[in-house]
């Protein structure tokens, strides 16, 4: 194999030490917050992992090329929206920058619709919110390549307020 890719979780909780959206900001809060015991990747990443790290030297140490694979509007999360609503708190599964904006930046009011649950890439902190991610995976890793993953969902924009 010359070139292996990895593709860091959903797009929105990171899986490495990351200064934007620490493991402590997510994990740390749901559990302080709501009694939420990390998951796996929580556990690792508060104990110092970091998955990029470990998958860019593994790469590295046998001459292949990593590659980052980046999902950009993955709505997997989304799947524990209208449960989160009802009981009045979030999954853990779902990030806090979701979580505190998903009233502004949906496509559409129906938490049940993946193609309403998602957020508007036509609003500016969204892509904003992704670009960070990216640039800190860029910045921070010796990565060969990255690919952003527009097909986990196909909605990016709310096409009743988006020209053809």
């Amino acid at each position: 194999m010359d070139v292996h890719l990895l593709q860091p979780g959903l797009g929105w909780i990171p899986w490495w030490q990351s200064e934007i959206y620490p493991a402590e900001d997510h994990y740390g809060h749901y559990q302080r917050e709501y009694g939420q015991k990390p998951n796996a990747y929580g556990r690792d990443l508060l104990s110092g992992g970091d998955l990029v790290k470990t998958f860019v030297e593994h790469c590295r140490s046998r001459s292949i090329v990593p590659f980052i694979s980046f999902r950009l509007n993955d709505g997997h999360h989304t799947r524990d929206l209208a449960e989160s609503l009802e009981r009045g708190y979030p999954s853990q599964k779902i990030s806090r920058f979701y979580w505190d904006n998903y009233q502004r930046y949906r496509i559409g009011p129906d938490p049940n619709d993946w193609s309403q649950a998602v957020f508007d890439w036509a609003i500016p902190e969204v892509r904003d919110q992704k670009f960070r991610f990216i640039e800190e995976l860029c910045t921070n890793y010796d990565l060969a390549g990255l690919e952003l993953d527009f097909m986990r969902h196909w909605n990016n924009f709310d096409v009743k307020k988006t020209s053809a």
